[in-house]
């Protein structure tokens, strides 16, 4: 993501955030609700309306999982981990 975003609702989907200003990306508690394990990293980004930031990868036996998060302006956050392409967990912590 480089920089992070600051990502305010989009009045005509709910679901769907956008980037607007530098800052942090705006996460709320509704959003982990649009999110499912099996949808790749592109799909939840599209819900999100930003990129998340990578904080692990690992390779094994075949298996790529990467760990990203969005992370707001007053710390709280939303995880994301994938294997191979595919959403596998999510967390969150103090989303309203």
């Amino acid at each position: 993501m480089g920089e992070d975003t600051i990502c305010h609702e989009d009045p005509r989907n709910p679901a769907r955030f956008v980037e607007k200003y530098p800052g942090h990306c705006r996460v709320d508690g509704r959003l982990p609700s649009y999110i499912h394990k099996g949808m790749s990293y592109e799909s939840v980004c599209a819900v999100i309306g930003a990129d998340g930031e990578e904080r692990s990868r690992s390779d094994i036996a075949g298996y790529t999982t990467i760990m990203y998060s969005w992370k707001n302006a007053d710390g709280s956050n939303m995880s994301a981990m994938f294997q191979n392409g595919q959403l596998i967990a999510k967390a969150q912590f103090g989303l309203r």
